[in-house]
This record gives structure tokens, C-alpha cells and sequence, in this order.
């Protein structure tokens, strides 16, 4: 539904505002010298104005214009009651024609013209004859035009629009009598639920009320410098109505509302810190429907959550699948924005309003380290958690963004955190094939706990309404471990037991992998020519992952057992020593289907299977003596 202003005008004394300056025209001049005029016209509340005055002696009227709003205006200069034929312009402050109308047509010897003004922008209008016609009394009507916002028709609480607990609503327009929106919670809401409207009241002065489902005023919001607020704390549980409207009838060509109406009540933070910070850093690619369906499972996830838990995401939009945020209110976007996710249980539509930050590269380490650097300022904690989302290949990284042809080798990433203000407690891939001794090894000072999967992830990912489980209750007590624990049983739930190969994801105690380092040494130097066909055995008869693409990604505990089964001597005691440092490191995993044991390692037996990104894990492979056991197998 389109609203235009109504006619509703102040009548005026327009003769006494006159600057008689300039002879009639017969075509509005391209630029004036600016007229003196001393009494600027005076707008209606909604932005409208009308008079009659008269044209004599072949004068030009002069008038000065001073808008409320940015907004397109109509103007209309008519004869009344003599047969005066108008001509009508518009100049800028500095003397610039800007619009400018002789006849309505060619039966209609009116002027008329709309176009666009921006508020508090000084500007001039002159009225006149046609040179050389009749001239007499005329009338001449000025209004704003305002073009209702996309949740019209609202204007009963029959009609009012449905909102989430949590929204943020940008650009609204009063336009008509009122703007009803409505809101329902299950539960009491907290002690800090507010509702505020954020407003220019230069512009049009509006005010924001609460009723009950039959229309009862309950509550009245209080004028604020920018707006005002509603207190909407410790409702019982029911449907609730937001009213919003024009003081004395104003209108407003943009005003923004902010609902907040949770039933968690969170405890303040200390230090004004929350309790825990997830950061998700989600690339463009062909996951796009994934992403946004793993956004809705977020948003769900934040409204079982206390307010001292937040998520703050990166998320950058696929321009062959984009999508609309907001709850509709950010039209399909397709480049990048930030936000920190709000609360939402509807998972057909992203709640969350997004900060558009233009088209990044997510495979840049420096854009990475931006949205840490943000995410620390926009939601501090005293716990992170990180989490990259997209595709990941192992040794070769993760986040390959589509747009840019780019992504994050394992250094990259680790430069990129290490470069940021944020330390994050728990470091996590919801991406393919991350679960690599190696990619550990990478991160292992940047992080307590990292979390991933040795196996291909489905496009599903992770289910992100049970992933922070662990949080819900006293999240100040959990630390990376408990939040780490957790979010294995929560990939334990969705995919063990289903007959799929994606079913392994395992937490490592970076601490804990320098005793694993220290073995991997000794088992690579233990390994002799004599026994080198027990290890390439070994590596033969143990799960490999990748679905045939990446065939040298083994698991590293079924190849230290078999080889601790097999050996004897030095080589099985280093095999030992692997056994039980990965154990030790490895404190949480999935009981998938194929036994694994929570990390991979690279280990080609040909040269077909040989992987330039291992070059990017040089500091490992030298630690360790990989390389030169990798030399051994393939010789």
C-alpha cells in the first residue's frame, strides 16, 4: 500500500512574503541572482503549506523554501478566479535552476513540478506570469511526498505486523494515522526487554506505545535525544502490540525501531565483558544455501542462549545465490556484512540486519583479521571461539572464495589471528578434511583447543541449534574443553549411527601436542630400512579420507597401532609413544563408523599421491622427520 501525504495545509499570508525583484518570464532562467527575502514559507507538521497571492505589474514572486524532510515535493501554482497564466520555478541556494513548469498542459495554463529536497537545504521559488498575459490572483500549494515502507498496510492492530522478539527494523515511514507491529513471547521477558524508535524529530516528532492484544494501552514510551524507548521488561507471556505514531498528527519520512523482548534473563557481565564470543568467518561459495540455512540455525540457536553469549559473524554472500536479511528488510545482497547475529526461530528467514561492508575476499588473511579485530570491539568476552566455515582441503586450507579465485593457506590463517587483538580459547573448521596433525601443528599457538573433522563434512555442516548446547546454562563456568566436548556430541547426534562416511569430528588439547611432536620424531627416526614395509602396510590397511580425491590423508592412530601390533624392538615402542601422546591430545571424538582416532596424516605411497600444500608445512615436517620418512616411503 502507497500513502501520500495528506491535504492538510497551513494557510498562509503569502503577499506579505513577496520579494518583488524581477520583471515576468517567458522561460525560467538558468540561474538567478539570489533574492532577499526575509520570511522563509512555513510547513504543516506534515510538511505541506497552501495560499493565495497576487501577480501584478509583471513581478516575480519570490519565496524561500526550507524542507523538513529528504523527500520528493509537489508544487502548484494555479489561477484563482483570474484568467493568470503562471510560470513557476525552483533555484538552489546558490542561484541554480533546479526544476521548472509553464503549462500542465496544453489545455491547462497552470504550473506544476515534483522533485526531490533535501531537509534543511535552503531553496528558492519564484512565481510569475507568462510575459506579457494577464496577471491577477493565484494560489500556490507546496507538500512533501512520503512513500510508505514495505510492512504497509499496518496501520490497525488488525493489520499489524508480525515481528521477532528480536528485530531491527531501518528506514521505516510514517505516512498515515500509525504503524502497528505486533510481538508474541512464551515466557516472561527479561528485566532489560525495550522496545525505541530512533528518529530526527526535526523531521516529524512520533511516539511508541505498547497494548495488549485488545488494543489497551499498557505502557508509554519516554522521549530519549534520539527517539524514544519503551520499557518492556518482565511481560508475561502473550501477544503484545507496538504502536507508533505521528505527535499531533506528524508524519516522518524515516524513523528505525529496535525490539528486544527476550525471556532470558542474563547477568551482567562482568568487566562489560560477555561470558563467550563465537566468530564466524563464512566465505562465498557454492555452499551458499547451506549458509544461509545454517544462519537461520544460529539465529535459533541465540534465542535458547543467555545474553551473555553471543555470535558474531562475517558473512559473505555468493553472488550466483544471494539472499535477503532483516526478516526481508535488506533486500538478496550478494556481497559482504557483519552483524552480530540476533535472536530468531523462524529458519525460512535471517532475522539478523547486516553492517554491508561492499565485496571482500575472504581468502585475504588481512579481511580475516579485520572481522576478529571488529568482533573484539562490537561484542568483547572473556572467551572466543572461532569458527572458519566453508570448503577446506587439508594441508592446503580452507575458505576458498569463488568471487576472488583466493583462499587461506594454514599459515595464512594463523598470521591472520596472530596479527588480531582477539586470543581466541577455541579454534574450530566447519569445512572438509581439517582434522590433519599438520593444520594442528599450524595453529597450535594460537589456540587451547582446536576443533574439526579427518573426513569430508556434508553440506549440512554442523547443526548449529545444538553445537553450543553447553552454554545455555552458566556459560561463565565452561571453558573451551566443556564447549569442545560439546560440540563433538553435537556432531555425535546428526551424523553417527546414519551410515554416512561423514561422521568424524574430534577436539585436540594443543597444549598436549608437543609430547605428540616429540613421538612423531622418534617413531620417523625409528623407522629402518628393514621395517619400512610394515609402516607402508600399515598405511595400506588404514582409513584414508577425502572419498579417493585425497588419498594420502591417513589416520594416524590406526597407523601407529598396526605398526605397534607388527613391530618390535624401538619402532614398537615409538609406535607406542604415538598411541598414547595422540590419545593424550586428542580429549574428545565422534565413535564413527571406521574407528578413527580423532587426527590424519600425510603419508603418500607414490608419486601420484604427492601434495604441493605440504610445502606449506615445512616447520612440521622438519619437528618431526616427516619429510624425510615421506622420502623413505615413496623411494
Amino acid at each position: 500500500m502507497t500513502n501520500q501525504n495528506r491535504n492538510r495545509f497551513t494557510r498562509l499570508d503569502l503577499e506579505s512574503l513577496e520579494g518583488r525583484l524581477n520583471p515576468s518570464w517567458t522561460f525560467a532562467p538558468a540561474t538567478i541572482v539570489i533574492p532577499t527575502v526575509s520570511t522563509a514559507l512555513v510547513f504543516s507538521a506534515k510538511q505541506a503549506l497552501s495560499g493565495t497571492a497576487v501577480n501584478s505589474s509583471g513581478e516575480v514572486d519570490w519565496y524561500k523554501v526550507n524542507p523538513g524532510w529528504s523527500a520528493s515535493y509537489l508544487f502548484n501554482a494555479a489561477k484563482s478566479g483570474t484568467r493568470i497564466d503562471t510560470i513557476m520555478a525552483l533555484y538552489s541556494s546558490n542561484g541554480t535552476l533546479i526544476a521548472e513548469n509553464d503549462d500542465i498542459s496544453s489545455s491547462n495554463t497552470n504550473s506544476s513540478f515534483s522533485t526531490a529536497l533535501v531537509a534543511g537545504e535552503k531553496y528558492f521559488l519564484g512565481v510569475t506570469n507568462y510575459t506579457g498575459s494577464a496577471v491577477g490572483k493565484y494560489s500556490l500549494a507546496v507538500a512533501g511526498q512520503l512513500t510508505d515502507d514495505s510492512f504497509e498496510n499496518n496501520d490497525t492492530l488488525a493489520t499489524s505486523k508480525s515481528l521477532a522478539n528480536s528485530a531491527t527494523l531501518k528506514g521505516l515511514v510514517m505516512a498515515d494515522a500509525a504503524d502497528y507491529f505486533k510481538f508474541t513471547t512464551t515466557a516472561t521477558t527479561n528485566s532489560v526487554a525495550v522496545a525505541s524508535i530512533g528518529f530526527s524529530s526535526v523531521m516529524g516528532d512520533l511516539d511508541i506505545k505498547l497494548v495488549n492484544a485488545q488494543g489497551t494501552l499498557l505502557r508509554a514510551g519516554v522521549q530519549g535525544a534520539i527517539g524514544e524507548t519503551l520499557d518492556l521488561a518482565n511481560l508475561a507471556a502473550g501477544t503484545y502490540g507496538l504502536f507508533v505514531t505521528g505527535k499531533s498528527g506528524a508524519y516522518n519520512p524515516a524513523y528505525d525501531l529496535i525490539l528486544s523482548a527476550s525471556s532470558v534473563d542474563a547477568a551482567p557481565p562482568s568487566g562489560g565483558k560477555s561470558d563467550w564470543t563465537i566468530a564466524v568467518y563464512m566465505t562465498a561459495s557454492d555452499l551458499a544455501q547451506f549458509g544461509a540455512e545454517d544462519i537461520n540455525e544460529m539465529e535459533k540457536a541465540v534465542s535458547t542462549l543467555p545474553g551473555t553469549v553471543k555470535i558474531a559473524i562475517l558473512y559473505d554472500q555468493w553472488v550466483s545465490k544471494k539472499y535477503a536479511t532483516g526478516g526481508g528488510t535488506q533486500a538478496a545482497w550478494g556481497d559482504t556484512g557483519r552483524a552480530i547475529l540476533t535472536s530468531d526461530t523462524n529458519l525460512s528467514r535471517i532475522q539478523t540486519n547486516f553492517e554491508r561492508l561492499g565485496e571482500k575476499n575472504t581468502g585475504d588473511p588481512k579481511i580475516l583479521t579485520e572481522f576478529l579485530n571488529w568482533t573484539v570491539t562490537a561484542a568483547p568476552a572473556n572467551h572466543y571461539g572461532v569458527i572458519l566455515w566453508n570448503h577446506g582441503s587439508g594441508l592446503d586450507g580452507s575458505n576458498y572464495d569463488d568471487e576472488s579465485n583466493d583462499h587461506l593457506s594454514m599459515s595464512e590463517i594463523a598470521s591472520a589471528v596472530k596479527n588480531s587483538t582477539m586470543k581466541p580459547d577455541l579454534f574450530s573448521f566447519d569445512a572438509c578434511l581439517m582434522g590433519m596433525v599438520e593444520d594442528v601443528y599450524a595453529l597450535k599457538d594460537i589456540t587451547k583447543v582446536y576443533a574439526s573433522s579427518q573426513e569430508l563434512e556434508a553440506g549440512t555442516g554442523q547443526d548449529y541449534t545444538t553445537l553450543f548446547n553447553v552454554l545455555k546454562t552458566n556459560p561463565a563456568t565452561v571453558d573451551a574443553f566443556k564447549l569442545g566436548k560439546g560440540m563433538v556430541q553435537s556432531f555425535q547426534a546428526q551424523y553417527v549411527g546414519t551410515g554416512v562416511n561423514e561422521d568424524t569430528y574430534s577436539v585436540v588439547d594443543t597444549s598436549k601436542l608437543g609430547d605428540l611432536i616429540t613421538a612423531l620424531n622418534q617413531f620417523s627416526t625409528s623407522v629402518t630400512t628393514a621395517n619400512i614395509g610394515i609402516l607402508r602396510a600399515a598405511i595400506q590397511g588404514s582409513t584414508s579420507y577425502g572419498d579417493g580425491d585425497f588419498p594420502a590423508y591417513h589416520d594416524l592412530g590406526q597407523i601407529a597401532r598396526t605398526v605397534a601390533g607388527r613391530a618390535s624392538g624401538g619402532l614398537q615402542a615409538a609406535a607406542n609413544e604415538v598411541i598414547a601422546a595422540l590419545d593424550q591430545a586428542v580429549f574428545a571424538r565422534t565413535t564413527d563408523h571406521r574407528a578413527s582416532f580423532g587426527l590424519s596424516i600425510y603419508s603418500p605411497l607414490g608419486s601420484s599421491q604427492r601434495d604441493g600444500s605440504y610445502g606449506d608445512h615445512v616447520g612440521f615436517a622438519n619437528e618431526t622427520g616427516w619429510s624425510a620418512l615421506i622420502n623413505r616411503l615413496l623411494a
